[in-house]
Protein backbone atom coordinates (compact mmCIF):
# COMPACT_ATOMS: atom_id res chain seq x y z
CA UNK A 1 0.00 0.00 0.00
CA UNK A 2 0.93 3.58 -1.24
CA UNK A 3 2.09 5.62 2.26
CA UNK A 4 0.05 8.54 2.05
CA UNK A 5 2.43 11.62 2.61
CA UNK A 6 0.91 14.75 4.71
CA UNK A 7 1.26 18.23 4.71
CA UNK A 8 2.99 19.87 7.34
CA UNK A 9 0.24 22.92 6.93
CA UNK A 10 -3.25 22.60 6.40
CA UNK A 11 -4.42 26.74 5.38
CA UNK A 12 -8.41 27.19 6.25
CA UNK A 13 -9.59 30.41 4.29
CA UNK A 14 -13.32 30.75 4.01
CA UNK A 15 -13.72 32.76 1.03
CA UNK A 16 -17.31 35.15 0.30
CA UNK A 17 -18.13 37.58 -1.78
CA UNK A 18 -13.91 38.28 -1.70
CA UNK A 19 -12.98 38.91 -5.88
CA UNK A 20 -11.47 42.61 -4.77
CA UNK A 21 -8.42 41.16 -2.93
CA UNK A 22 -8.92 37.42 -3.45
CA UNK A 23 -5.97 37.31 -5.42
CA UNK A 24 -3.10 39.34 -3.57
CA UNK A 25 -4.33 37.41 -0.56
CA UNK A 26 -3.53 33.87 -2.51
CA UNK A 27 -0.64 34.97 -3.80
CA UNK A 28 0.99 36.25 -0.09
CA UNK A 29 0.10 32.10 0.35
CA UNK A 30 1.29 30.35 -2.77
CA UNK A 31 4.73 32.39 -2.47
CA UNK A 32 5.44 31.30 1.20
CA UNK A 33 8.80 30.39 1.67
CA UNK A 34 7.53 27.69 3.76
CA UNK A 35 6.11 25.36 0.93
CA UNK A 36 4.99 22.09 2.60
CA UNK A 37 1.21 22.53 2.85
CA UNK A 38 -2.87 22.28 1.63
CA UNK A 39 -4.42 25.55 1.03
CA UNK A 40 -7.94 24.26 1.53
CA UNK A 41 -10.07 27.35 -0.25
CA UNK A 42 -14.06 27.48 1.19
CA UNK A 43 -16.13 28.85 -1.51
CA UNK A 44 -19.09 29.93 0.75
CA UNK A 45 -21.89 30.61 -2.04
CA UNK A 46 -20.26 33.59 -3.68
CA UNK A 47 -22.53 35.44 -5.98
CA UNK A 48 -19.31 37.47 -7.59
CA UNK A 49 -16.01 36.25 -9.52
CA UNK A 50 -14.24 34.50 -6.60
CA UNK A 51 -15.05 31.21 -7.25
CA UNK A 52 -13.59 31.80 -10.84
CA UNK A 53 -10.44 33.03 -9.63
CA UNK A 54 -9.66 30.47 -6.80
CA UNK A 55 -10.14 27.63 -10.00
CA UNK A 56 -7.93 29.80 -11.99
CA UNK A 57 -5.23 29.86 -9.20
CA UNK A 58 -6.27 25.70 -8.81
CA UNK A 59 -4.67 25.11 -12.22
CA UNK A 60 -1.92 25.86 -11.51
CA UNK A 61 -0.82 24.78 -7.78
CA UNK A 62 -1.83 20.91 -7.02
CA UNK A 63 -1.65 22.23 -3.20
CA UNK A 64 -5.45 24.19 -3.23
CA UNK A 65 -8.30 21.77 -2.54
CA UNK A 66 -11.69 23.30 -3.10
CA UNK A 67 -15.25 23.15 -0.82
CA UNK A 68 -17.72 25.09 -2.87
CA UNK A 69 -20.80 25.55 -1.18
CA UNK A 70 -23.82 25.88 -3.42
CA UNK A 71 -25.00 28.42 -1.27
CA UNK A 72 -24.05 30.87 1.94
CA UNK A 73 -23.77 28.44 4.76
CA UNK A 74 -21.78 31.57 7.03
CA UNK A 75 -18.33 31.67 8.35
CA UNK A 76 -18.16 28.77 11.32
CA UNK A 77 -19.77 25.63 9.23
CA UNK A 78 -17.10 26.57 6.29
CA UNK A 79 -14.34 26.89 9.06
CA UNK A 80 -15.78 23.47 10.34
CA UNK A 81 -15.81 22.01 6.77
CA UNK A 82 -12.09 23.16 6.47
CA UNK A 83 -10.91 21.49 9.98
CA UNK A 84 -13.06 18.53 9.12
CA UNK A 85 -10.58 18.50 5.44
CA UNK A 86 -7.37 19.26 6.88
CA UNK A 87 -4.94 16.79 7.25
CA UNK A 88 -1.74 18.53 7.66
CA UNK A 89 -0.03 18.69 11.21
CA UNK A 90 -0.89 22.76 11.68
CA UNK A 91 -3.54 24.59 10.90
CA UNK A 92 -3.01 28.06 9.85
CA UNK A 93 -6.42 30.77 9.41
CA UNK A 94 -5.77 33.18 6.67
CA UNK A 95 -9.11 35.72 5.58
CA UNK A 96 -9.72 36.15 1.78
CA UNK A 97 -8.73 40.09 2.11
CA UNK A 98 -5.44 39.95 4.10
CA UNK A 99 -1.73 39.11 3.07
CA UNK A 100 0.87 36.80 4.60
CA UNK A 101 4.05 38.23 5.02
CA UNK A 102 5.88 35.53 2.90
CA UNK A 103 7.95 33.61 5.95
CA UNK A 104 4.99 33.66 7.94
CA UNK A 105 4.55 29.84 7.72
CA UNK A 106 8.48 29.32 8.23
CA UNK A 107 8.36 31.29 11.68
CA UNK A 108 5.57 29.67 12.97
CA UNK A 109 6.15 26.41 12.53
CA UNK A 110 9.41 26.57 13.70
CA UNK A 111 7.68 27.98 16.74
CA UNK A 112 5.75 25.21 17.15
CA UNK A 113 8.38 22.19 15.99
CA UNK A 114 10.93 23.69 19.03
CA UNK A 115 8.02 24.63 21.70
CA UNK A 116 6.21 21.45 22.01
CA UNK A 117 4.12 22.83 24.76
CA UNK A 118 2.77 25.30 22.79
CA UNK A 119 -0.45 24.54 21.41
CA UNK A 120 -0.87 27.82 19.32
CA UNK A 121 1.22 30.56 18.02
CA UNK A 122 -0.19 33.67 17.14
CA UNK A 123 2.09 36.86 15.33
CA UNK A 124 2.06 40.50 15.11
CA UNK A 125 0.38 42.50 11.98
CA UNK A 126 0.70 45.84 9.73
CA UNK A 127 -2.64 47.70 9.68
CA UNK A 128 -3.41 48.56 5.51
CA UNK A 129 -6.22 50.42 4.07
CA UNK A 130 -8.26 49.49 0.80
CA UNK A 131 -5.21 50.00 -0.97
CA UNK A 132 -2.77 48.53 0.63
CA UNK A 133 -0.91 51.64 2.42
CA UNK A 134 0.34 51.02 6.29
CA UNK A 135 -1.72 52.65 8.72
CA UNK A 136 -0.19 51.12 11.63
CA UNK A 137 1.55 48.06 13.51
CA UNK A 138 0.14 46.26 15.84
CA UNK A 139 3.40 44.71 17.60
CA UNK A 140 3.09 42.79 21.28
CA UNK A 141 4.54 39.82 22.75
CA UNK A 142 2.47 38.04 25.24
CA UNK A 143 2.91 35.14 27.57
CA UNK A 144 0.39 32.03 28.34
CA UNK A 145 -0.25 34.10 32.02
CA UNK A 146 -0.77 37.25 30.23
CA UNK A 147 -2.70 35.95 27.30
CA UNK A 148 -5.23 34.25 30.19
CA UNK A 149 -5.46 37.60 31.59
CA UNK A 150 -5.77 40.28 28.94
CA UNK A 151 -8.57 38.05 26.85
CA UNK A 152 -11.27 38.62 29.81
CA UNK A 153 -10.31 42.52 28.56
CA UNK A 154 -9.98 42.55 24.51
CA UNK A 155 -9.56 40.42 22.06
CA UNK A 156 -5.64 40.24 21.40
CA UNK A 157 -5.42 37.26 19.65
CA UNK A 158 -6.14 38.35 15.51
CA UNK A 159 -7.67 35.12 13.87
CA UNK A 160 -5.72 35.52 10.47
CA UNK A 161 -2.41 35.27 12.24
CA UNK A 162 -2.98 32.05 14.20
CA UNK A 163 -1.22 28.57 13.43
CA UNK A 164 -2.40 25.78 16.00
CA UNK A 165 -2.15 22.05 16.28
CA UNK A 166 -4.44 19.92 14.62
CA UNK A 167 -6.30 18.32 17.10
CA UNK A 168 -9.65 16.36 16.03
CA UNK A 169 -11.40 18.35 19.16
CA UNK A 170 -10.90 21.67 18.10
CA UNK A 171 -13.87 23.39 16.29
CA UNK A 172 -15.61 26.84 15.88
CA UNK A 173 -19.43 26.54 17.94
CA UNK A 174 -22.06 26.67 15.52
CA UNK A 175 -24.63 29.13 17.51
CA UNK A 176 -21.94 32.02 17.08
CA UNK A 177 -22.13 34.33 14.40
CA UNK A 178 -19.83 37.03 16.16
CA UNK A 179 -16.85 36.53 18.88
CA UNK A 180 -16.02 32.28 17.77
CA UNK A 181 -12.21 33.32 17.87
CA UNK A 182 -12.35 34.45 21.25
CA UNK A 183 -14.91 31.82 22.23
CA UNK A 184 -12.27 29.30 21.04
CA UNK A 185 -9.18 30.77 22.06
CA UNK A 186 -10.77 30.89 25.61
CA UNK A 187 -11.43 27.49 25.39
CA UNK A 188 -8.31 26.11 24.85
CA UNK A 189 -7.54 28.07 27.97
CA UNK A 190 -10.24 25.77 29.81
CA UNK A 191 -8.56 22.97 28.14
CA UNK A 192 -5.18 23.56 29.29
CA UNK A 193 -3.75 24.62 26.21
CA UNK A 194 -0.73 27.13 25.90
CA UNK A 195 -0.37 30.24 23.86
CA UNK A 196 1.79 32.55 22.50
CA UNK A 197 2.20 36.11 20.76
CA UNK A 198 4.78 36.75 18.99
CA UNK A 199 6.14 40.37 18.10
CA UNK A 200 6.85 38.52 14.51
CA UNK A 201 5.42 40.57 12.16
CA UNK A 202 3.38 37.87 10.15
CA UNK A 203 0.06 39.59 8.04
CA UNK A 204 -0.83 42.88 6.68
CA UNK A 205 -4.66 42.62 7.80
CA UNK A 206 -6.93 44.89 5.71
CA UNK A 207 -9.62 47.55 6.92
CA UNK A 208 -12.04 49.20 5.20
CA UNK A 209 -15.81 50.96 6.39
CA UNK A 210 -17.52 47.72 5.48
CA UNK A 211 -15.17 45.99 8.07
CA UNK A 212 -17.66 47.53 10.61
CA UNK A 213 -21.15 47.08 10.26
CA UNK A 214 -23.30 49.19 11.96
CA UNK A 215 -26.06 46.81 11.68
CA UNK A 216 -24.47 44.20 13.76
CA UNK A 217 -22.20 46.38 16.38
CA UNK A 218 -24.34 45.94 18.60
CA UNK A 219 -24.96 42.48 18.21
CA UNK A 220 -21.32 41.60 18.31
CA UNK A 221 -21.29 43.01 21.69
CA UNK A 222 -23.83 40.92 22.58
CA UNK A 223 -21.91 37.89 21.35
CA UNK A 224 -18.15 38.71 23.36
CA UNK A 225 -20.62 39.22 26.60
CA UNK A 226 -22.09 35.60 26.04
CA UNK A 227 -18.52 34.66 25.46
CA UNK A 228 -16.90 35.45 28.79
CA UNK A 229 -19.95 34.48 30.84
CA UNK A 230 -19.09 31.27 29.97
CA UNK A 231 -16.07 31.27 30.33
CA UNK A 232 -16.97 32.58 34.02
CA UNK A 233 -19.08 29.55 34.24
CA UNK A 234 -16.41 27.18 33.70
CA UNK A 235 -13.65 28.23 35.73
CA UNK A 236 -16.38 27.75 38.98
CA UNK A 237 -17.79 24.58 37.72
CA UNK A 238 -16.23 23.12 34.50
CA UNK A 239 -18.81 23.25 32.11
CA UNK A 240 -20.98 26.53 30.51
CA UNK A 241 -24.16 26.64 29.41
CA UNK A 242 -23.97 26.96 25.55
CA UNK A 243 -25.93 23.80 24.65
CA UNK A 244 -29.34 25.78 26.44
CA UNK A 245 -28.01 28.98 24.55
CA UNK A 246 -30.55 30.37 21.91
CA UNK A 247 -29.31 33.52 19.79
CA UNK A 248 -32.81 34.64 19.09
CA UNK A 249 -33.10 35.95 22.85
CA UNK A 250 -29.38 37.31 22.76
CA UNK A 251 -30.34 40.80 22.48
CA UNK A 252 -33.67 41.75 23.07
CA UNK A 253 -33.20 43.71 25.98
CA UNK A 254 -30.48 45.85 24.59
CA UNK A 255 -32.82 48.88 24.12
CA UNK A 256 -33.06 51.15 20.88
CA UNK A 257 -30.62 48.73 18.12
CA UNK A 258 -31.27 51.48 15.37
CA UNK A 259 -30.11 54.41 17.41
CA UNK A 260 -27.25 52.07 19.74
CA UNK A 261 -25.96 50.38 16.96
CA UNK A 262 -25.25 53.27 14.72
CA UNK A 263 -23.44 55.29 18.14
CA UNK A 264 -21.67 52.06 18.75
CA UNK A 265 -20.19 52.13 15.02
CA UNK A 266 -18.57 55.57 15.36
CA UNK A 267 -17.13 54.13 18.62
CA UNK A 268 -15.83 51.53 17.03
CA UNK A 269 -14.57 53.13 14.12
CA UNK A 270 -12.79 55.67 16.27
CA UNK A 271 -11.28 53.07 18.57
CA UNK A 272 -9.89 50.95 15.57
CA UNK A 273 -6.97 52.12 13.09
CA UNK A 274 -9.14 53.36 10.97
CA UNK A 275 -7.35 57.15 10.06
CA UNK A 276 -9.31 60.57 10.98
CA UNK A 277 -11.07 61.18 7.40
CA UNK A 278 -12.81 58.24 8.04
CA UNK A 279 -13.74 58.59 11.29
CA UNK A 280 -15.24 61.93 10.43
CA UNK A 281 -17.23 60.51 7.54
CA UNK A 282 -18.78 58.34 9.95
CA UNK A 283 -20.05 60.92 12.19
CA UNK A 284 -20.82 63.25 9.69
CA UNK A 285 -23.46 60.38 8.29
CA UNK A 286 -24.78 60.40 11.79
CA UNK A 287 -25.77 63.84 12.00
CA UNK A 288 -27.15 63.32 8.66
CA UNK A 289 -29.44 60.74 9.43
CA UNK A 290 -30.28 61.56 13.39
CA UNK A 291 -29.36 65.30 13.50
CA UNK A 292 -26.83 67.14 14.38
CA UNK A 293 -27.35 67.95 17.95
CA UNK A 294 -28.69 63.63 18.63
CA UNK A 295 -25.61 62.63 20.45
CA UNK A 296 -23.07 65.34 21.99
CA UNK A 297 -20.09 63.02 22.55
CA UNK A 298 -20.51 62.54 19.14
CA UNK A 299 -18.44 66.65 19.09
CA UNK A 300 -15.49 65.42 21.30
CA UNK A 301 -14.76 62.49 19.09
CA UNK A 302 -15.71 64.88 16.21
CA UNK A 303 -12.66 67.25 17.47
CA UNK A 304 -10.28 65.10 18.23
CA UNK A 305 -10.32 63.98 14.28
CA UNK A 306 -9.89 67.30 13.12
CA UNK A 307 -6.30 67.79 15.09
CA UNK A 308 -3.08 66.98 13.12
CA UNK A 309 -3.16 63.47 12.60
CA UNK A 310 -0.29 62.79 14.54
CA UNK A 311 -1.63 64.24 17.53
CA UNK A 312 -5.11 63.01 16.88
CA UNK A 313 -4.14 59.45 17.08
CA UNK A 314 -2.11 59.59 20.19
CA UNK A 315 -5.05 60.87 21.98
CA UNK A 316 -7.18 58.15 20.46
CA UNK A 317 -4.83 55.36 21.77
CA UNK A 318 -4.95 56.78 25.25
CA UNK A 319 -8.94 56.66 24.93
CA UNK A 320 -8.70 53.33 23.52
CA UNK A 321 -6.85 51.76 27.03
CA UNK A 322 -9.66 53.47 28.86
CA UNK A 323 -12.69 53.18 26.93
CA UNK A 324 -14.53 49.59 25.36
Amino acid sequence: MEKIIKPTISVIMPIFNAETYLSLALESILDQSFCDFELILINDGSTDNSLNIIRKFQQNDSRIILINNDVNRGLIPSLNLGLRKAKGKYIARMDADDICTLDRFEFQVDYLNNHPEIFLVAGSFYIIDENGNILRKKQKEYTNEQIKSKLLKSGIIHHPTVMFRNDSSVYYRDKLTHGEDRDLWLRFISEGKRMYMSTKIVLYYRIHEKSISSSTALTQRAYIKKVLEWHSQRVKTGKDSYEFFDPKTLIKSEGDLNETNKRRKIKLVFLSDFDSVTVLNVIRKYWKDEGFFSWYTSFFLYLICIMPENLSMFIRDKIRKNWE
